[in-house]
């Protein structure tokens, strides 16, 4: 049987012609004859500057270099005039790519995983028939954008001496996963073919991470799916395997998978509901043919046994079989050989159809909406992208008496502009100076005379933030800036990123606020920038103002300023985006010269899109106006960073460090220390290993300090080689050294540790002291009558006890942790940066818990949803003995918390809070299924309904309002809440009951839909208690109710109509669903007579009538234009856009007559679908307008048709005195006759 082999390095230029001639020319003893190639492919090298390719390939015959050398799996071959030599393999370890797409094509990746004991060609390959691969060579033309790439890790069993375990081996594959560029900023959508061990692998993988960093978080956003043959869920028979291995070291990589073994299962429970909730689409295929167990004979191992099913149909579908055929996919073969298809099985195309189907899913990405490709670190993904190319703002008045920078600066309110600044240790003596100091920095220079940006790069810990603070404290700075600033006008404004901060110090719109207040507070006169985004944004409050400024004058106050405190903008008024429109106004205007100097430190710690922030500081310096900018910035040496900057002038921190590391060891070794010679003796080899990293000095100094406190003697004979040995076991690697604590903690504090750590990386404000005290009592409760117990004991802990505990957290955490103070709360922090991004690791929780981590689902985000849900509910009052549930009364930011922190821990492990939420307090007012429904909590309805399937269909109304309120207050997004309509309907929610809600959302479709409604304020009033209807009316901002992101609020009129088209279809399918709508609920609107222009077609065509009377006896055509009429603008322009020219041609030729409608300008509305090149030939051929026998004498009276000549200003008049279009369940006002008398007396007075 022929080997297949791998050769990689081939040079990225070579066909296959190509690579058939090298190969033979640099393997000895072989000719082309003998090379059968199977592919040729681009290697997985996204960052490599000359890519290279890679083959697969099988030999006629076996050179003499390869055969001689039995137990070899990887050979070296060098070849003229190539840089790396050619390397041919058979253990095809890593990826390997097996077709090439073209760029304009690609759009998935799909990669392989082989099972156990398997080989990662092989495995595939049909047995005697190992010229043909299906994957290889039949998938890729069936699906032409979809690059197919082989995943091969160390699966053998017999002989093996790994000791690596599942969560070993589903790390392996991050890494892989990473170093392929999948966690980069535009990957191509992942989908995987995995068998047997390789699909639990693939399942850990896709646990870990969910709940790790930013990279493996974005890595997963982009799967889509896969095929999962023959994975185990509920375990696998491997009792021969077991005897097989005895004692060898694999043998509990095999338990694990066993049917007796908890792994698996617990699993499975996380895998199934990362992958639920994430909307991946899995096919579960399933054996259906025994395979030989194995046996002993003659000194062999062989399949020769009596034969047994390795993974039944019920552990590999995850139990779904046989209730779920659509995602079940049965093969008939045995457990082996269910992946091995010849090249005429038709396997092969079934397979093709059911990936295909994968593709096209779009997966819902950590902060973009299903259906889109967007990705976490996309620009467009976040709305971050700012246009400092358009016009500046027009001249401002000269009367700016009214509007103050006094005003502006406490709007802005940056309370935490200085904290992070204030928090960053102050250089040692003497240190930096150099900086100034030597011309070759070019520093002083820059300030001097340059332009643009100025870069300080520099390893992680290496002392950025340390050297930026020294800048901006130095007075060189404002002296060597006084020869460029050339106007009265300065400004230098920082700010210092914080990602281990509270959103304020990590986020844009913290950075926005920081600098306009800073740039207010130094020249107040710029406030007149702004005075045009005020007046537009802020009408009502302005106008107030002004009245009471005119008052003012007229009782001679001569104070303009006098009042300003009357004169309020909400501090969370400023959006994002409208504080970018105050920045830009900054950057463009040409009132008066203005020099801004801007620091900013730490930005590969902003909280989005790298690229962005980088773009974004370019603009700033690109600018063209009377405004001049130069920054001065620190960041890691990131790519996207030397990409951008490369060309600007700067210096690496850590190369130009070494005598400021000396002078700190020397300030840290005070003299008396204990120690202090043999201290003083290491310096130099510490200086040398710190490769200009001050952090790990810092470490490494607290590590000799505890080493000279536990030594026996202080004399420096018997101290010093101790510590020099000590020193030389010190990892040089600040994750090694991060490694190395974890490892020293005892068992006792390693959860409170992990507690700790997990919720500082989760959280997105500070953790205050008392509050992480409650997190770690609250982590160990697993059910809600628990919690309550621990809460109670908690609070009543008498205070010294905790002040001990408080201070015990540094010791647990092995000094990872930090206690601060910011005067008013003390509170917790992780020491450095590195230490956030160590904790965020996959493997974290591994090596941290042991085996412990195998059983640990919940994360920061499951200990801070826990601690949220009790603590404001129990905390300062004594919890009754009873039974009787309590109401949890919330702050809006707690209210956000919770939700957020719910949400992420079932997306981050798959597992519902169902536990503890089930029998604790009623949570924000509302029962627990209207809480998991409304804010998207798909686990947790899951949970709810597996206890009681008929949960949602015992429900009587209310839960669309409750997801419009969700929406509303931007705890759900768009996509959450048409996912969670489809499940409600489905497991038969009466949707009849909500037809309050229906019309409801069918006015909000109407207002989104109508250009000059409000575009980015809420429509919604708050929802309190018993939910009552929204306000009918369109809210401005100063009455509507706001979040820390009103710009946000809300969902656009397309993701309104899906939702309410999800609904719809509670009451019947498109086939029945204009019927139902033709018989509300007693004193109800039929359903045509309030849909907005999107929905009239569908409803016309599923039998809508559009001539019964609704409950004021108007028709679905007067209806339709009296809505039409209500949301038109005060400019008098119609909405004429395609959905209201398809609905009103689909009402006239489904025969529409009117009944009421007298005031409409209906040649306007003609004339305005003519100017748009819409046909209006069916006007005349279906005699429109056309009334009512009652009303058709009148209509047609010379006054009617006077009327419809009126100017669309006064119809507009006349028409919100209608009646609006969601006033149902009320008599009418006037009957049809008078309705007609009434509008014939108004045109005689329009035209007295």
């Amino acid at each position: 049987m022929s080997k297949v082999y791998r050769a990689t390095n081939l040079p990225g230029h070579v066909d296959r012609l190509g690579a058939l001639e090298l190969l033979a020319r640099c393997i000895p003893d072989i000719t082309l004859d003998d090379i059968q190639l199977g592919s040729l492919a681009t290697t997985i090298e996204p960052w490599a500057l000359n890519p290279t390719k890679t083959a697969t390939l099988t030999l006629k015959t076996v050179p003499a270099a390869i055969s001689e050398d039995e137990n070899s799996t990887e050979w070296v071959f060098p070849a003229a005039g190539l840089i790396r030599p050619v390397v041919l393999d058979t253990h095809f370890y890593g990826l390997t790519p097996l077709n090439e797409v073209e760029e304009t094509v690609h759009t998935d990746d799909c990669i392989a995983i082989s099972g156990l004991a398997s080989h990662p060609v092989g495995s595939w390959q049909p047995r005697g028939q190992r010229s043909f691969m299906w994957i290889r060579d039949s998938l890729p033309a069936r699906l032409p954008g979809v690059r197919f790439l082989l995943y091969g890790y160390d699966s053998r069993l017999a002989g093996s001496k790994s000791f690596q375990v599942i969560p070993d081996l589903a790390l392996s594959l991050i890494n892989e996963l990473r170093a392929g560029g999948w966690g980069s900023q535009s990957p191509k959508s992942l989908l995987f073919l995995a068998h047997s061990l390789g699909g639990v692998i693939l399942k850990q993988a896709m646990v870990m991470l969910a709940g790790s960093g930013e990279i493996e978080r974005q890595i997963i956003s982009g799967i889509k799916g896969g095929v999962l043959f023959g994975v185990p869920s509920m375990g696998m028979e491997v009792s021969d395997i077991c005897q097989m291995l005895g004692e060898q070291p694999n043998r509990a990589l095999v338990d694990n998978l066993s049917s007796r073994s908890d792994y698996i299962p617990a699993l499975e429970k996380q895998f199934e509901g990362i992958s639920y909730v994430r909307d991946m689409v899995l096919i579960w295929a399933y054996e259906t043919e025994q395979t030989p167990t194995l046996l002993h004979s003659n000194g062999h191992w062989s399949r020769s046994g009596p034969g047994s099913v390795m993974v039944s149909p019920e552990s590999a579908t995850g139990g779904r079989y046989p209730f779920h055929l659509g995602y079940s996919l049965q093969i008939n073969h045995d457990h082996s050989n269910m992946v091995k298809f010849k090249s005429s099985d038709r396997e092969i195309q079934i397979l093709a159809l059911r990936i295909q189907e994968i593709v096209q899913n779009s997966p819902v990405d950590e902060k973009g909406k299903n259906g889109t490709t967007q990705q976490p670190n996309s620009r467009a993904a976040h709305g971050l992208v700012i246009d400092l190319k358009s016009a500046a703002p027009k001249d401002l008045a000269d009367d700016v008496a009214w509007f103050s920078a006094v005003v502006l600066l406490k709007s802005f309110a940056a309370p935490q502009r200085n904290e992070r600044l204030e928090q960053i240790d102050k250089n040692a003596d003497h240190t930096f100076d150099w900086a100034f100091e030597d011309p070759s920095i070019g520093l002083s220079s820059w300030l001097l005379k340059g332009e643009g940006i100025f870069w300080i790069s520099g390893k992680p810990g290496s002392g950025k933030s340390t050297m930026l603070k020294f800048v901006w404290n130095d007075d060189r700075v404002a002296q060597l800036l006084d020869s460029w600033e050339a106007s009265e006008n300065k400004v230098i404004a920082n700010f210092f990123f914080h990602h281990r901060g509270t959103l304020a110090q990590k986020s844009f719109e913290g950075l926005l606020r920081s600098v306009l207040s800073q740039i207010l507070q130094a020249q107040p006169k710029t406030c007149v920038f702004f005075r045009e985004i005020v007046e537009a944004t802020f009408p009502k409050l302005v106008a107030r103002w002004k009245l009471r400024e005119k008052r003012k004058k007229a009782s001679k106050s001569q104070d303009p300023d006098s009042d300003a405190e009357n004169f309020e903008i909400p501090t969370d008024a400023w959006t994002q985006r409208l504080l970018k429109d105050c920045l830009k106004a900054v950057m463009l205007q040409d009132k008066m010269d203005v020099d801004i100097f801007f620091l900013f430190d730490a930005l590969d710690e902003y909280d989005g899109p790298t690229e962005f922030i980088a773009d974004f500081l370019k603009q700033l310096v690109n600018t063209t106006s009377r405004t001049r900018v130069k920054i001065l910035f620190s960041s890691r040496p990131w790519k996207i960073f030397q990409d951008e900057f490369k060309s600007c002038p700067g210096f690496e921190i850590h190369k130009h460090t070494e005598n400021d590391i000396r002078q700190y060891m020397l300030n840290f070794i005070t003299p008396g220390i204990l120690g202090e010679e043999a201290l003083l003796e290491l310096t130099e080899d510490i200086v040398r290993r710190s490769q200009g990293v001050f952090l790990w000095v810092k470490l490494v100094l607290q590590e000799l300090v505890l080493a000279v406190s536990l030594s026996d003697s202080t004399d420096s004979q018997i101290l010093g080689p101790k510590l020099r040995e000590k020193l030389k076991r010190l990892p040089d690697q600040l994750d090694d050294f991060y490694d190395a604590i974890i490892e020293r903690l005892p068992d006792i504090y390693r959860w409170e540790t992990y507690v700790l750590l997990e919720s500082l990386i989760r959280s997105r404000g500070k953790v205050l002291t008392l509050d992480a005290l409650e997190i770690l009592a609250l982590s160990r409760a697993t059910t809600a009558k628990e919690a309550t117990r621990i809460f109670k004991k908690e609070m009543q802990e008498d205070a010294s006890m905790k002040e001990l505990r408080i201070q015990n957290i540094k010791t647990i955490s092995g000094g990872l942790i930090e206690l601060l103070d910011d005067g008013e709360f003390r509170y917790l922090q992780l020491m450095h940066q590195t230490v956030y991004e160590f904790v965020e690791r996959p493997q974290f929780r591994h090596s941290l818990l042991g085996l412990r981590g195998k059983t640990t689902i919940k994360n920061g985000h499951s200990f801070l949803c826990i601690w949220y849900f009790y603590q404001n509910g129990w905390r300062n009052q004594e919890i009754a003995n009873n039974e009787a549930k309590s109401s949890i009364v919330f702050s809006y930011q707690d209210e956000t918390e919770l939700v957020f922190h719910a949400k992420e821990a079932e997306r981050t492990t798959g597992i519902s809070q169902h536990s503890i939420f089930a029998s604790g307090p009623v949570i924000l007012g509302w029962p627990l299924l209207m809480f998991a429904i409304s804010i998207g909590l798909r686990l947790l309805v899951r949970d709810i309904l597996r206890e009681n399937a008929d949960a949602i269909a015992q429900w009587d109304s209310g839960l669309l309002p409750a997801m419009v309120h969700s929406l509303e207050r931007n705890f759900c997004k768009p996509i959450e809440a048409i996912q969670m309509t489809s499940v409600i309907v489905k497991n038969g929610y009466r949707v009849r009951e909500d037809w309050d809600g229906i019309l409801d959302l069918f006015y909000r479709i109407w207002q989104k839909g109508t250009k000059s409604g409000p575009a980015s304020t809420s429509l919604t009033a708050p929802i309190v208690g018993s939910l009552r209807a929204p306000n009918t009316e369109p809210l401005t901002y100063e009455s509507a109710p706001r979040s820390s992101n009103t710009e946000l609020n809300g969902m656009e009129w397309e993701n309104y109509v899906a939702f309410v088209s999800e609904a719809l279809k509670g009451l019947g399918d498109d086939g029945s669903l204009g019927r139902v709508g033709n018989n509300p609920p007693n004193g109800k609107s039929p359903l045509l007579h309030r849909s907005p222009p999107e929905l009239v077609s569908k409803l016309l065509m599923s039998g809508a009538d559009p001539n019964i009377l609704d409950p004021t006896g108007s028709t679905a055509l007067d209806t339709f234009l009296d809505s039409l009429s209500l949301m038109s603008s005060k400019s008098g322009k119609l909405r004429t856009d395609k959905a209201v020219y398809d609905a009103f041609k689909s009402l006239i030729t489904h025969g529409a007559i009117l009944e009421m409608q007298q005031v409409f300008p209906f040649d306007s509305l003609a004339d305005s679908f003519k100017e748009l090149s819409y046909p209006i030939d069916f006007i005349k051929e279906y005699g429109f307008p056309k009334w009512s026998k009652e009303n058709q004498e009148v209509a047609s009276s010379q006054e009617i048709a006077t009327l419809q000549e009126a100017p669309l200003s006064q119809e507009i008049t006349s028409s919100q005195e209608q009646l609006p279009p969601q006033q149902d369940a009320r008599k009418p006002r006037y009957s049809a006759s008078k309705r007609v008398r009434r509008a014939v007396g108004k045109l005689k007075s329009l035209i007295k």
